[in-house]
């Protein structure tokens, strides 16, 4: 079957799947094939969308469906991380794509990478630049100049001040404020409502007013 400019699967099928497909109605860009979720049985529903089977049944949906597009609709990093490996080394001729909810807000000059979603809410100010696969959460914000590196998660409610730099794989949870110009590690947890104000290193977990680091992290270390 030819492919379909605007079919999109959504893999995934949680609570922020969910927000997800509510974002891809409301942006009205791609139209949702169905969804993928090795942890749900197949023709279960969800959004009044069916499960079609897991990430291994992509090659052979896509080639009967027509459908050459996927969208990543999970919350954690690491796991977002391992399903897009999975998905690309089985599947290469699939791109992977995110979603804009059309209540967010984006300034001038602002990079996305792919598969980055920006929730209902979110405000991403000027010549800011998120890598890819991202989750901008609801009502968060991002002030200028901002640089967020691939598979950072940012909580509904969170805070970044201007010029902010995230590495890889970090998550700010929950309503947590970052100070202007602090640079944050790779594989860090900041917790919610956290307030940040000096610079925080890789793998460590953050949290208190002011933040302090606690621990140490693992890479892939769950936070959800």
């Amino acid at each position: 079957m030819a492919n379909d400019a605007k079919a999109v699967f959504v893999v995934g099928s949680s609570g922020h799947a969910r927000v997800i497909i509510d974002s891809i109605e409301k942006e009205g860009r791609f139209r949702i094939s169905g969804l993928l979720d090795p942890f749900k049985p197949s023709d279960a529903v969800v959004s009044g969308y069916r499960i079609l089977g897991g990430q291994q049944d992509l090659p052979a949906l896509a080639r009967k469906t027509g459908t050459s597009q996927v969208i990543i609709a999970i919350g954690d990093n690491w796991d977002r991380h391992a399903v897009y490996e999975e998905i690309s080394a089985m599947a290469p001729h699939l791109r992977f794509v995110g979603t804009r909810h059309p209540f967010s807000e984006l300034g001038r000059y602002v990079e996305v990478g792919s598969g980055t979603t920006v929730m209902p809410g979110a405000i991403i100010n000027c010549h800011s630049r998120l890598g890819r696969f991202c989750v901008v959460n609801t009502a968060a914000s991002v002030d200028h100049d901002c640089v967020l590196d691939d598979f950072v998660s940012i909580a509904p409610g969170a805070t970044l001040g201007g010029d902010v730099k995230i590495g890889k794989f970090t998550a700010v949870s929950l309503g947590a404020k970052i100070a202007h110009k602090v640079s944050i590690g790779r594989h860090v947890l900041i917790g919610a409502g956290a307030i940040v104000l000096q610079d925080l290193p890789d793998n460590v977990v953050a949290y208190g007013a002011p933040a302090q680091v606690i621990r140490e992290r693992a890479p892939g270390e769950r936070y959800l």
